[in-house]
């Protein structure tokens, strides 16, 4: 298997193992103030794909970013990923906001590390915020067909607490940014960590890296919780 420093010096020298064949922008749709989803049409019939998977951006000739796929109909030729416009403002936000109806773009597609998804059991937990929902609305789909129990936290800008639902997510809360996560006895009283109906569930942890950290830790003293993490972004530093 290939280090993940390989598949990124593959990724940015455009020679990743599984190349996307170029695509178009067919439908850019607002959710909101501050997020996207973008839809794509091309020869995608042939391009292995599963959940987690992302694909790459080549911005300029030192900077890529990678986006998860939310969704991908290989008989329709569509694949669509969600757009966050972060406060943090960078390039691969501006990249994004360039972005028009009829654009030709190119990617690469580097398969995400997965290995979450292969653990034995039919339990997860899924915490996140704006950064994380393309990789859930990926999940949300697996764990379904494999009739898993799962139940997703998102905290959210106050004006994306709807978008959960309006994306078609299920068992799901919603809370406000910076509050329930930044306090460990707040995160304590949380269903998945006092109630026995999940004390066989798989907690993955995704955004940011500073409510992943405390989360991990309230998980790690109160549970015997297998936890996974993927930070996407840390407060202060460039955004996506």
């Amino acid at each position: 298997m290939l280090s993940n420093t390989v598949r990124k010096i593959l990724d940015f020298l455009d020679i990743a193992p599984l190349k996307v064949p170029q695509a178009e922008v067919v439908d850019i749709e607002v959710l909101s103030p501050s997020l996207k989803k973008i839809r794509l049409k091309g020869q995608f019939q042939k391009l292995p794909f599963e959940s987690g998977s992302y694909v790459s951006f080549k911005l300029n000739y030192i900077q890529t970013r990678k986006y998860t796929v939310s969704t991908l109909d290989k008989v329709k030729g569509c694949l669509e990923f969600i757009v966050y416009r972060h406060k943090y403002k960078g390039s691969g936000q501006t990249y994004m906001n360039q972005l028009t109806i009829g654009d030709k773009i190119s990617m690469n597609s580097l398969r995400a590390n997965s290995n979450y998804l292969d653990v034995p059991t039919a339990k997860f937990i899924f915490f996140g915020d704006e950064t994380s929902l393309g990789l859930g609305i990926s999940l949300l789909q697996k764990w379904k067909q494999m009739n898993a129990e799962f139940l997703f936290l998102f905290e959210l800008d106050e004006e994306n607490q709807l978008i959960p639902a309006q994306l078609g997510f299920e068992h799901t809360l919603v809370f406000s940014k910076n509050k329930m996560f930044r306090n460990e006895k707040t995160i304590g009283t949380l269903e998945p960590i006092e109630s026995i109906k999940w004390k066989d569930a798989v907690f993955l942890l995704t955004g940011n890296a500073k409510s992943i950290q405390i989360f991990r830790k309230v998980i790690k003293d109160k549970t015997t919780s297998k936890v996974y993490t993927r930070g996407y972004w840390i407060e202060g530093l460039e955004g996506l």
